[in-house]
């Protein structure tokens, strides 16, 4: 019965520990939207609307004004994990009500973020 208890407190302490996230691996620090647009099918739009990336100031600049009445859904590539406020972003899915000026938050998984602004 010891030999029985001792032989699951060991499987139990091996199971635990290996469950554990290793401390040492380096965290991805990557975000950064790679391309974006409002697909004209997705959007009832006539024609996509595509967005320029100025990667240096971290601005969108989009192909044509987009209504400010209805959710639009972005199609978007992406390094990290993009939010609209702190509503996570699928692209292809997710609509947003865009303003003057809206902004995605892309974070990445060491929890660094950069701020993008579309216009």
């Amino acid at each position: 019965m010891r030999k029985l208890f001792f032989t699951l407190l060991l499987s139990v302490s091996l199971f635990v520990n290996s469950c554990v996230p290793d401390k040492d691996i380096p965290q991805n620090s990557d975000k950064r939207i790679i391309s974006v647009k409002f697909e004209a099918g997705l959007n009832d739009l006539l024609s996509d609307v595509v967005g320029t990336i100025d990667e240096e100031n971290k601005k969108i600049t989009l192909s044509s004004k987009i209504s400010f009445d209805k959710a639009l859904i972005a199609t978007f590539e992406s390094e990290g994990t993009v939010y609209a406020g702190s509503v996570p972003q699928i692209s292809g899915v997710t609509g947003n009500v865009f303003g003057e000026v809206f902004t995605y938050r892309v974070v990445a998984e060491d929890g660094s973020e950069v701020t993008y602004y579309v216009y």
